[in-house]
């Protein structure tokens, strides 16, 4: 009995050796101070505390990693290992999860709330064959239309000087519908681009707005968001594995419940935001007759082009039954 007492207790220190500290390098475009990096940083201590300092993060914020592709490249290299990612990384690593971020596609948080608890199982998944463990949906939320010209005249669309995220052909594609000719830059050099003039109009959050310093060079603002910008939290396989079984569990039931709770605080800070900006300096353009139609262009044609390419037909079949599901 006491040799197998001692076996036990070998076989016990060499597992917990075998899974010694994890140091998690987290990277964020999202700046020290936001919302964001705030509830990042309660969700380490809470994780720190819970497993004796054997799992932490180590953060990169402010997009001091790069871009997101500068991100993916480094994480596949194994030099990050985790980010809060928006749709357009997202689509990098899974090309369909892109279908969350159709323009004009969802109507309410309702709708966003419903297709993403039923196809979390089903991106895990895709993402699990990618060497990624999906934690959970961190949305960056409603997106909208911010530019120093008057959006509400529709006939000087074309000649807008419009951001579209290098590599992002959801929006590049829905910005050619309405008109316009984007011009594609990393985030980083969009602010420089406001300030110079080669850009007047951008796409963000309000709260990304603001915390960018976008807003600070805009006047404008459509009142429709284009789009309900998705996002997720990602872990490299590879560095989820170096934890004990239950500190994996720890690391995704907290993960569930912080991110969760940004995703409520970055609705209502949105909001207080948008109000704020409303309230400021800028002007917001309700649609008018000739600006509706183009926004129902815009909804019924982006998925037909990405149909193929993205997604398949069945895949946009199955989102949009599940989005309309008790409407």
């Amino acid at each position: 009995m006491r040799k197998f007492i001692l076996l036990f207790s070998v076989f016990f220190w060499i597992s917990s050796a075998a899974f010694s500290e994890v140091k998690i390098k987290f990277a964020s475009l999202a700046p020290e101070g936001t919302t964001w990096m705030k509830v990042m940083r309660a969700y380490d201590l809470e994780l720190q505390k819970e497993t004796s300092g054997r799992v932490q993060f180590i953060f990169f914020a402010g997009g001091v990693a790069g871009d997101e592709k500068d991100v993916l490249r480094k994480m596949r290299y194994d030099k990050i290992h985790a980010t809060a990612i928006t749709g357009l990384g997202m689509g990098q690593i899974v090309p369909e999860a892109r279908i969350l971020d159709l323009p004009f596609f969802f109507a309410n948080n309702v709708q966003v709330d419903r297709v993403q608890q039923s196809l979390f199982d089903h991106f895990s998944k895709k993402f699990d064959e990618q060497g990624y463990r999906f934690v959970s949906w961190s949305n960056p939320g409603w997106t909208y239309l911010f530019s120093s010209q008057n959006l509400g005249q529709t006939e000087q669309y074309p000649k807008l000087k419009t951001w579209s995220w290098e590599g992002d052909v959801v929006a590049l594609e829905a910005l050619k519908i309405l008109g316009i000719t984007p011009i594609s830059l990393p985030i980083a050099d969009v602010l420089i681009s406001l300030q110079t003039g080669l850009l007047d109009t951008v796409y963000a959050p309000p709260l990304a707005a603001i915390a960018l310093q976008w807003d600070a060079k805009v006047s404008f603002f459509l009142e429709t968001p284009l789009v309900h910008a998705s996002g997720a939290l990602l872990i490299t396989k590879n560095q989820f594995e170096k934890m004990s079984p239950p500190d994996q569990n720890l690391f995704l039931k907290l993960g569930k419940k912080y991110i969760s709770e940004l995703n409520l605080q970055t609705r209502i800070e949105n909001q207080k935001a948008l109000e704020a900006l409303k309230n400021g300096k800028l002007t917001s353009i309700s649609p008018d007759i000739s600006l509706k139609t183009l926004i129902e262009k815009v909804s019924m044609e982006t998925p037909k082009i990405l149909t193929g390419k993205l997604f398949s037909a069945e895949m946009l079949h199955k989102t949009t039954e599940i989005r309309d599901q008790n409407t």
